[in-house]
């Protein structure tokens, strides 16, 4: 847990090095999804038990994605190798994104991202697994603090819905930058 806090600290508490600032001067204006550190409030409405019970590669399910009034219609798959086994209950998916998102929070995205999950349902392990996340999340943003060109991270507190809307889970995760729009950010 002492772990947790320091890399959490050293994120929000750290200056940009002259190597970070140097970095984004050269670097284009952020994707509106990561143009702000703040997290997220968002739900994400899927068929989590058909999500969940899918192989890598083969198959997805459509979903929603709702932050305020905003809802953006995605395309789900799971994703990973290891995660995969590890995260039975909600593993770590893509997102598809539609190819009209102009106006909508993934403004300026490529079609796809990343999102890692806090991989149990289970009340009694949820905090435990959280805590990874917010670990793995903090990594990140400590990396780009410190200069490196890294991938782009932004936290969400996530409650994930059931087609009916019944709730199937809440807890944060993150959304992660395609390695597409992370070469495309580099080059300009």
């Amino acid at each position: 847990m002492k772990c947790i806090l320091f890399a959490l600290a050293a994120v929000f508490f750290c200056p940009l090095t002259p190597a970070a600032e140097k970095f984004s001067e050269v670097s284009r204006e952020p994707a509106a999804l990561f143009a702000s550190n703040d997290t997220l409030e968002i739900s994400i409405q899927a068929n989590w038990k058909n999500l969940n019970s899918l192989e890598k590669g083969k198959g997805s399910e459509t979903g929603t994605i709702n932050h305020g009034q905003e809802k953006t219609q995605v395309v789900l798959s799971p994703r990973g190798e290891v995660r995969r086994e590890l995260c039975q209950e909600l593993p770590p998916f893509r997102i598809d994104l539609p190819k009209d998102n102009k106006s909508t929070l993934f403004a300026g995205l490529h079609s796809e991202l990343k999102f890692v999950t806090h991989c149990k349902t289970n009340s009694a392990e949820i905090n435990k697994e959280i805590g990874y996340v917010l670990a793995e999340y903090a990594q990140y943003r400590f990396l780009q603090a410190a200069g490196f060109a890294m991938l782009k991270v932004r936290l969400a507190n996530v409650t994930y819905l059931n087609p009916d809307g019944s709730i199937f889970s809440k807890g944060y995760g993150f959304f992660l930058e395609s390695k597409k729009d992370l070469e495309k950010r580099l080059r300009s």
